[in-house]
């Protein structure tokens, strides 16, 4: 039984997260495009959140990626960067996902990154 829910969107082009790069010094750093992106949907995640919401337990996640045009991409990097992004935000890790589904679209219009989260009645 779903118990809550943050459902928000983020406009623009889903982005997938990016492997980490190694700059001078052999520092190693998340690159620019991710960041942003992850940043993006802490804040989305964060405005929409209900008064109450709990970041323990098990949650659902539902991402539609809606890109403006049909290049080939893994979705599981944009879901990975998603889920990601909401680390502390709508859960404490990403750990606690018990579902997640994606899927894929065309929207040459209005690209953007629709979620659903719910928190699910189960153990976490």
């Amino acid at each position: 039984m779903s118990l809550q829910e943050i459902v928000f969107v983020v406009d623009g082009k889903p982005q997938g997260k990016q492997r980490p790069r190694l700059g001078k010094g052999g520092c190693v750093y998340t690159p620019t495009e991710t960041r942003r992106y992850e940043r993006s949907i802490a804040w989305a995640a964060k405005a929409r959140r209900p008064r109450g919401w709990r970041l323990s337990g098990a949650v659902s996640v539902e991402v539609a990626c809606y890109f403006p045009d049909l290049h080939i991409r893994d979705i599981d990097n944009v879901l990975k960067a998603v889920l990601d992004g909401m680390n502390g935000v709508a859960y404490h890790d990403d750990s606690q996902v018990a579902l997640a589904n994606v899927i894929r679209w065309l929207d040459r219009e209005h690209p953007r990154t629709e979620v659903v989260v719910r928190q699910e009645g189960g153990a976490g």
